[in-house]
């Protein structure tokens, strides 16, 4: 496991529309988990090993996020809703 982890961050105020040289990637320290968080990470292992499987709903494209989001508040996900803009960088 990664003690940190990648954040978007904004790198200057932008004049008008957002544009992409207003965001930069950075890493940051991951912080210490909170008393609930430890079962995350305690979880973790039997998820990385295939032990432990559970269920996500995906939503490909920025484009449908609204629809998503309105999915994720009528109840239609099954256990995480994500939104899906790009390939996988690892």
């Amino acid at each position: 496991m990664t003690d940190t982890t990648r954040e978007i961050r904004l790198a200057s105020r932008p004049d008008g529309e957002p544009a992409p040289d207003n965001f930069e990637l950075a890493e940051a320290p991951l912080p210490e988990p909170a008393v609930g968080e430890v079962f995350a990470r305690e979880v973790g292992g039997y998820v990385a090993s295939g032990e432990l499987r559970y269920r996500e709903t995906v939503v490909d494209g920025i484009e449908r996020m609204p629809e998503a989001f309105i999915g994720l508040l009528r109840g239609d996900n099954t256990g995480k809703m994500l939104v899906r803009v790009g390939p996988d960088p690892s």
